[in-house]
């Protein structure tokens, strides 16, 4: 409680009426604070008193009531703002880079329609497969795109941090694969990828649970190259 509290020119607060009644006036605080309900004085020296914040008190005759640093109303809902810049990928979704003549298929999309390559579709879940367990062998899968005019030879090339897979071997045997020295890194050359659209799937072993586990992946053809980053989380399993 605040009593007999002089407040300097009553906060702003903007008198409805006077006399012997004691009327209530509103001034409006942006704050939104607490509300205060007091006395003010009609005399030329404008004392407020009687000042609560829990209760609004009965005015004597020669002032009237008076109620400041209410909140308030609401206004209206304004115009709605400029479209923000695209976000960042989502988690486990596959990112490419394509050349003219050489592209790489992307994953599976959350509808299945949208790519052929990465870690496959889950039929279980109707999902893009985005989680491989510790222990388990899976399946990579590389879908090398010519668009204009088909050339036959060419190469996949695909990284990964050993502490995430070990590479286990590829399901085509036409392929010549070797592994790059001193790093964690296999080429399959091809000479048969005049075609639209050319597969391959490549076995990975998951090591340790990691949900940022990421396939690097290059195909060259022509003296063209298309890269892209392909992630997956892999989890410890029960």
């Amino acid at each position: 409680m605040i009593r007999k509290a002089v407040i300097a020119a009553a906060s702003g607060a903007v008198v409805l009426a006077g006399g012997a009644a004691a009327v209530a006036a509103t001034t409006t605080s942006s704050s939104g604070g607490v509300t205060y309900h007091g006395c003010e004085n009609t005399s030329n020296h404008r004392e407020i008193f009687d000042v609560y914040s829990t209760k609004t008190p009965k005015c004597p005759k020669g002032s009237w009531g008076i109620t400041f640093n209410s909140q308030g109303r609401t206004g209206a809902t304004g115009p709605a703002g400029p479209q923000g810049a695209a976000g960042t990928p989502s988690l486990y979704e596959s990112t490419v880079t394509d050349a003219p003549d050489v592209q790489l298929d992307m994953s599976p999309g959350p509808d299945g329609q949208s790519g052929a390559s990465g870690w496959g579709w889950d039929n279980t879940t109707s999902k893009p497969v985005t989680d491989l367990t510790v222990g388990t062998t899976n399946g990579f899968t590389v879908t090398v795109l010519q668009p204009n005019s088909e050339q036959a030879d060419g190469s996949i090339t695909l990284s990964w941090n050993p502490y995430d897979f070990t590479y286990e071997g590829n399901g085509d045997a036409s392929a010549t694969c070797v592994s790059i020295a001193n790093t964690s890194a296999e080429t399959c050359s091809y000479t048969d990828l005049a075609h639209t659209a050319k597969s391959d799937t490549f076995n990975f072993k998951a090591n340790n649970a990691d949900p940022d586990a990421i396939i690097g992946v290059t195909a060259s053809v022509n003296g063209e190259e298309a890269t892209g980053q392909f992630p997956v989380q892999i989890s410890a399993g029960s």
